[in-house]
């Protein structure tokens, strides 16, 4: 008898369960429960127990049959073991929310403490440097050193500075990575050129100097009597750079005015106490609001975000306020709104609120509220 052999083509794949889930601080649960909880989760008090028990019938019914179900105590029991999982899992979530939350409102905190010293910088800068540059009359710093504090604040206001001074003086930017003969030579060439320069077409010469306070740690030769010159001539040139710790800085500099006569500190010691006052009237508060979020500015009336046609949509946020402060408000910080999960996929905002024009870049809709309101939108 001859065996004929079959041949079957082989597949390589990986093989995958049937299910797959997630650890959370109570256990391990299934996709299938996950999805339950989390809509659990938007309901409040212990309304969402009759929704999942609804939802779990059918899954005992499947497990131990119509029969036992309906007759026995195996159904009761299985059901409330199932519930009471969902129940521990909601539990899971709801303090993972609150600690995301506890979260963002630190980082938003931080972030509006980050703006405020900004601020703060730039009027010191305005009223110390900008001013001077239009002025013919009073001599502008020759350095500005900008110290301390967060690199992120202390760039902002680096750039925010050389885009004011675009309009008054010849910008440049320059790696001090080099030999320190390299960067004393340039320095004094852009000295020769700034002169001409203010010469023929009234310009001053400002130059953000990259990596410079590492630079000047070193002490290299004819910079300090360079520094010197440039300011005690009045040469229309000025150097700007940051600092993250400017005790690295030998002492003929940091204790020395002529040759950085302007030094700006980027933390929280530019701030009085009226500033953390005023912190506080404008503080927001993003909290977790039946399915949605409640946004509260400083002192003014909450009010609630959600997602768009009646939370189908993921790409819109609909606010509800026809305030145009709060949808300000809520444009100026969009970017803390899209960092929670629920409108990580916002692209656009929707409001019921009629004077549209007073909002830049909003425009109406042929869309109305329940309530005859007319639908206004702005992309975000």
């Amino acid at each position: 008898m001859q065996i004929t052999r079959i041949s079957y083509p082989y597949q390589n794949k990986i093989y995958k369960p049937q299910f797959q889930g997630k650890f959370y601080p109570s256990g391990y649960y299934r996709d299938a429960e996950i999805r339950i909880a989390k809509a659990a989760k938007e309901i409040e008090g212990d309304e969402w127990i009759p929704h999942v028990k609804a939802h779990l019938i059918m899954d005992v019914i499947d497990e131990i049959g119509l029969f036992k179900f309906m007759y026995s105590k195996k159904g009761l029991t299985r059901m409330n073991e199932k519930l009471l999982r969902i129940a521990r899992l909601r539990s899971d979530m709801l303090m993972e929310d609150i600690e995301k939350n506890s979260n963002l409102q630190k980082q938003m905190h931080q972030e509006s403490v980050e703006k405020l010293i900004q601020i703060k910088a730039k009027k010191k800068i305005t009223s110390k440097f900008l001013q001077k540059l239009s002025d013919k009359s009073s001599a502008p710093p020759t350095a500005i050193m900008i110290h301390e504090g967060n690199s992120e604040t202390r760039k902002a206001v680096i750039d925010w500075t050389l885009e004011k001074a675009k309009n008054n003086c010849k910008t440049e930017t320059y790696n001090c990575d080099n030999h320190e003969n390299q960067v004393l030579y340039y320095l004094e060439t852009q000295a020769e050129y700034a002169k001409e320069r203010f010469e023929k077409r009234g310009l001053r010469t400002v130059i953000e100097m990259k990596n410079f306070d590492k630079f000047l740690a070193q002490n290299p030769s004819g910079m300090k009597d360079f520094m010197s010159e440039i300011s005690n001539e009045h040469l229309p040139i000025t150097i700007i750079f940051e600092a993250q710790d400017p005790k690295i800085l030998p002492t003929p500099y940091t204790g020395n005015h002529v040759r950085i006569p302007l030094k700006i500190k980027a933390d929280k010691s530019i701030l009085e106490q009226k500033d953390f006052d005023d912190l506080k009237k404008f503080a927001v508060k993003l909290e977790p609001y039946l399915d949605g979020y409640k946004f509260t500015s400083g002192e003014n009336k909450p009010f609630g975000l959600f997602l768009g046609d009646f939370g189908y949509s993921k790409h819109i946020l609909w606010v509800d306020s026809d305030n145009p402060q709060d949808i300000e408000n809520v444009v100026a910080n969009i970017k803390e709104i899209k960092k929670l999960e629920k409108f990580k996929n916002v692209t656009l905002l929707q409001c019921p609120i009629n004077d549209f024009s007073k909002i830049k870049g909003m425009c109406p809709t042929r869309l109305y509220t329940a309530d005859f309101k007319q639908i206004s939108q702005m992309p975000v």
